[in-house]
């Protein structure tokens, strides 16, 4: 039975199934594999490489899949980007460094933006990015009880909790 949320509307998927976008070994065949079950086939570039991008998307065929980069070596070649956007994604997850400028390319573009992150404090800076983002594209979170519960998630933790900015805008 398939399980509705937010993210599975936006996503257009059924079953809350996303694979991650482990480089090489999430290709194009087991990101069409995932998609046709019912979730989100992502497929990994890792550190990029624009002759595996159009091979893994001709090898997905008309499935709607993603891809994913690893974030601070698509800052050296944000080319890779442009090249993957052509396909039309559904979705881009960007791991390990800063989604924000890469963002609005992303969105424009349709795509969803995933990021992941791996401290509280890069949590609230993607929380704000989403909130303060002038695209009309980016879905913003439920704002006030999000901030909230981040913001609690913040103070208990022993991770300092972002920079100046984030503090005075909270």
């Amino acid at each position: 039975m398939p399980l509705r949320t937010k993210l599975t509307e936006k996503l257009g998927i059924s079953h809350l199934i996303l694979l991650a976008p482990m480089g090489t070994a999430s290709g194009g065949t087991l990101a069409r594999a995932v998609t046709e079950a019912g979730g989100l086939g992502i497929i990994g570039f890792g550190y990029g490489n624009q002759e595996r991008i159009d091979q893994e998307f001709r090898v997905a065929g008309n499935a709607r899949v993603g891809c994913g980069f690893i974030t601070w070596s698509l800052a050296r070649q944000p080319h890779l980007l442009a090249r993957a956007l052509e396909y039309r994604p559904a979705a881009v997850m960007l791991s390990f460094g800063d989604a924000r400028p890469f963002a609005s390319a992303i969105t424009d573009a349709g795509a969803a933006l995933l990021s992941q992150v791996q401290t509280v404090a890069q949590a609230m800076e993607a929380l704000i990015s989403a909130l303060t983002s002038s695209s009309p594209r980016v879905r913003r979170p439920a704002g006030t009880a999000l901030r909230a519960r981040l913001w609690r998630s913040c103070r208990q933790s022993s991770t300092p909790c972002g920079s100046a900015t984030t503090r005075s805008w909270w």
